[in-house]
């Protein structure tokens, strides 16, 4: 397994709100949904 690296991501805060909803569809985190 590849080795994750953080790094800070700043986007629209609706587009934020889009990927909140679409991760809560699919209970998923937010982060887990952009991996």
């Amino acid at each position: 397994m590849s080795k994750k690296k953080a790094f800070p991501l700043r986007i629209n805060p609706k587009l934020y709100e889009a990927l909140e909803r679409w991760a809560a569809d699919e209970f998923r985190s937010v982060n887990g949904q952009i991996e």
